[in-house]
């Protein structure tokens, strides 16, 4: 029986320690329910964080589940901050104590409050796209573009749908480089690429781009218009704006525009002046392949081309009616352009082991000088739009080309050509438009036109004799 007993004793104590053990490395637990403030529901996910009071690292940490409900557990005795997180609400703290005889706390129902901010205005703006459509011509707004200003008008067109520009400043429309360049409504008094590289984008209002140009613009067959509208001053009194810009490799320039108005007259006088070159390198490798050898032609050398523009420009207008007015304007100019390579040239084949070297010099250069002048009468009748417009334009322009190309070898003229070009020409056009609008997609055109030229060219060749040297 005392041995029976004794058993009993044995097993009851084994089972007593095993559990006073268990309860000691559970720990304390703390659990609680998480609210929102102002609709009273229950918050999953927020955040349960039990912090040391001395130095407030991370002890332990959970979550709420979807019925807001959390409990952390395993909390030994000692002093403890519980935390309660949320984005976008407000911390809530609790100072408990953990002890042998409280280990379990509820803290209960926990309403957090958000965390409103209190910002200032909020101001939102928007640019509408430099490029705009009408009813027959997409319009480029120059003043939105700021990163072509030091640039010409050719710098304007790079990315404009329709424009190409090539590397040397060329425009193509639409693949082609047959186009008519106006400036303000008038024809150009220079050529179309000189146009578009010299006059300064400071000095550019809008730039409008005309590819099915009707019989008013006088298209004749070319793959459209480009009409480029000078800036104008509003003010009352006299204003004016002056630009510069300066650039690396001989770059620089600049134009001023001054204006004197009154109610009724209008006076103007601009100038600009700009200078770019473009130096580079040229590198070339030819193959050509027939039935019984291969021939190679390599070059490689330095290239430099740039063109210098001056112009000054001046106006008068008048508003005699609220109706009717009249407007003359004259510009005079010059311009000056080169483009100059120096190429070493390698010339060999696989059924011969002698290669021909050379040099290849061009210099080709080209100047000039322009004038024009204009005189427009309006008369605007009641509709918007509405008017009748007669135009007296005189366009003179006179300009020299000169292109010379040599091979040399050792100093030797091997071949060798030139090219020249020059004389003036004259024109004289008069025209009056009648213009009656519909609506904004329809309108009424009729008008005619009259046009003198006299223009007189002579071009030569000379070819390098090597029996008269």
């Amino acid at each position: 029986m005392n041995k029976i007993l004794t058993l009993l004793l044995i097993l009851l104590s084994t089972q007593l320690f095993p559990q006073r053990n268990q309860n000691s490395i559970s720990g304390g637990l703390v659990t609680g329910t998480v609210f929102d403030f102002e609709s009273k529901h229950t918050i999953e996910y927020a955040n349960i964080v039990l912090l040391s009071p001395m130095d407030s690292s991370l002890i332990n940490g959970t979550i709420t589940d979807a019925n807001g409900i959390f409990s952390l557990s395993g909390i030994q005795p000692g002093k403890y901050i519980v935390e309660v997180r949320f984005i976008g609400y407000k911390y809530e703290s609790f100072d408990i104590v953990v002890t042998a005889g409280k280990k379990n706390m509820d803290l209960g129902e926990i309403y957090i409050k958000p965390n409103a901010l209190e910002l200032k205005d909020v101001v939102v703006q928007g640019e509408r796209s430099p490029i705009s459509y009408q009813i027959d011509k997409k319009v480029i707004d120059v003043d939105k573009i700021q990163t072509v200003m030091s640039g010409n008008a050719a710098d304007v067109l790079q990315n404009v749908p329709s424009v190409t520009v090539d590397i040397e400043g060329n425009v193509s429309l639409r693949g082609s480089v047959n186009f008519t360049v106006l400036i303000d409504g008038r024809p150009s008094i220079m050529s179309s690429q000189d146009a578009l590289q010299q006059i300064p984008a400071s000095s550019i209002q809008n730039i409008e781009i005309i590819t099915n140009p009707s019989a008013k613009y006088d298209p004749e067959g070319t793959a459209g218009i480009i009409n480029i509208i000078l800036k104008k001053n509003e003010s009352l009194g006299l204003s004016g704006v002056i630009n510069a810009n300066v650039g690396l490799y001989e770059k620089y320039g600049g134009d001023f525009l001054f204006q004197y108005r009154t109610s009724s007259l209008i006076y103007m006088l601009g100038m600009d002046y700009n200078k770019r070159i473009f130096p580079g390198n040229s590198i070339s490798e030819n193959t050509y392949i027939s039935q019984n050898s291969t021939s190679y032609l390599n070059s490689n050398g330095e290239s430099e081309w740039g063109r210098i523009g001056f112009g000054i420009r001046g106006g008068i207008e008048f508003n005699f009616t609220e109706s009717d007015f009249i407007n003359l304007a004259v510009r005079y100019g010059t311009r000056e352009g080169n483009q100059n390579s120096i190429l070493n040239y390698d010339n060999w084949s696989s059924n011969s082991i002698d290669t021909l070297s050379y040099i290849n010099m061009t210099d080709r250069i080209r100047d000039g000088e322009y004038a024009g002048s204009n005189l427009t009468y309006i008369h605007k009748f009641g509709g918007s739009n509405h008017e009748i417009k007669g135009e007296f334009n005189y366009r003179y322009n006179d300009g020299d080309e000169s292109t010379l190309t040599e091979s040399l070898d050792n100093g030797f003229i091997l071949d060798g050509k030139k090219t020249t070009e020059f004389g003036p020409s004259n024109e004289l056009e008069a025209k009056i438009d009648y213009t009656l609008p519909f609506s904004d997609v329809r309108k009424f055109e009729a008008g005619y036109e009259a046009e003198f030229e006299n223009s007189d060219e002579n071009n030569a060749l000379y070819l390098y004799d090597s029996l008269a040297t």
